[in-house]
């Protein structure tokens, strides 16, 4: 087994330029209306692609009959949708884990339209869809409280439809600005859609052939502002980051001020110092537009040793791993003792989920601390150890033996 160590920077101060990866969020996105309208290799796409992304990518150039989604939720559900419009069977793979992951509400959704499917013995893996000859209806309900990628993955394809699509929700709706990241993208490429009281209706078309800047990742930002807050004296610089972004996750920065930071753009480089004092923690923060966060904030929160109260975490017992009770178990490893030091007991167990190597990560700008399977960070931020390398730490990796 593989492990990364990770050591403070000198006196505990942070320094940082940091170029994030892409938000794959957008990202994906992008790659499917690109394929859509037969741009795909006219997308600016960097050397080191997120893991979700390079699948995608590879299933989208692939000719084959058989695709593999890896732990990818998003890969899988907006590759379901888009072979929907192929018109011969495709045989879809993925890992144990994306197997039990929530899929049913979109599979109805394409059954609602004509596609057929056989799902596996186990889990839903190999799950064949049979695409229909003819789309039996445009208007379709689906169950909109396990994920927004459902409503996205529809959303990217209905310009595609013979007809358009008429989406129902059914529900409360998880995760909505990710819903409203997929309708700016769209009308960015030309593709208006019509919102309505319980739903949202798209008319048939085409993507617009241009090609537009993908901003980097907040998700991945929040971990360099975890450490900016927690250090004690920081100075960062993170880029390319929209100011006014469509992603949901750069809410982190109505947080700054009870974080003890400040911050100011310059197109789109993002600097940030600490501030010297902070407000008041809000009694109950909510994650339910930002679940990528709440893994983040908990570790700041712990190494801050801070009570906090969270509101929003319905949907994260679905993804990569059991969140709420994998973030637990690995918090309950770090102790702090009254003088604020902080003693890891043992390594951390990634729980195949590149957030909690990452969230996790925050505590080493205190004191040495271990993660296993640190290759897991590819799935979104592949350069993240080496980043932390550049920005001081020491990083080092060994193996061992599992027993």
């Amino acid at each position: 087994m593989e492990i990364v160590k990770i050591s403070p920077p000198q006196k505990n101060e942070l320094s940082a330029k940091v170029e994030l990866p892409l938000s794959k969020s957008i990202l994906n996105r992008q790659l499917i209306i690109h394929a859509l309208n037969g741009t795909l290799s006219e997308l600016n796409l960097p050397e080191t692609l997120p893991e979700d992304s390079l699948l995608l990518h590879e299933a989208l150039n692939n000719k084959n009959e058989k695709v593999y989604c890896g732990h990818g939720g998003t890969t899988f559900r907006f590759l379901l949708a888009y072979f929907s419009l192929k018109k011969k069977p495709v045989v879809f793979e993925g890992s144990n884990r994306l197997g039990n992951r929530p899929a049913e509400p979109l599979i109805n959704a394409l059954e609602q339209m004509g596609h057929t499917f056989i799902r596996g013995k186990e889990n839903l893996f190999p799950l064949t869809m049979i695409p229909a000859k003819e789309i039996k209806t445009n208007s379709i309900e689906i169950e909109a409280s396990h994920s927004s990628q459902f409503i996205s993955a529809l959303l990217l394809i209905a310009p595609y439809l013979p007809q358009g699509l008429i989406i129902k929700l059914k529900g409360k709706t998880v995760s909505e600005p990710y819903i409203y990241m997929t309708i700016a993208l769209m009308e960015k490429y030309g593709i208006k859609t019509e919102k309505f009281f319980d739903g949202f209706k798209v008319k048939p078309g085409e993507y617009k052939t241009k090609v537009i800047d993908t901003e980097g990742d907040w998700s991945s930002a929040s971990y360099w502002i975890a450490l900016a807050s927690l250090s004690k004296k920081a100075k960062i610089e993170l880029f390319p980051l929209d100011e006014k972004s469509i992603q949901g996750d750069s809410k982190l920065l109505d947080w700054m001020d009870f974080m003890g930071l400040k911050y100011h753009f310059n197109k789109r480089h993002l600097y940030i110092e600490s501030s010297g004092n902070s407000s008041s923690v809000p009694s109950n923060l909510d994650f339910s537009d930002t679940p990528d966060l709440m893994m983040t904030m908990a570790c700041w929160a712990k190494a801050k040793n801070m009570t906090i109260s969270m509101k929003g975490l319905e949907t994260l017992a679905g993804k990569e791993s059991d969140r709420v009770k994998t973030t637990q178990m690995e918090l309950d490893k770090i102790s702090l003792s009254k003088g604020g030091l902080i003693a890891i007991k043992e390594s951390i167990e990634t729980h195949s989920d590149h957030r909690i190597a990452l969230a996790m990560s925050v505590f080493g700008i205190f004191t040495e601390i271990e993660i296993q399977n640190p290759d897991v960070i590819r799935k979104s931020y592949p350069g993240y150890w080496n980043d932390m390398k550049q920005a001081g730490f020491s990083v080092d990796f060994y193996t061992t033996s599992m027993y």
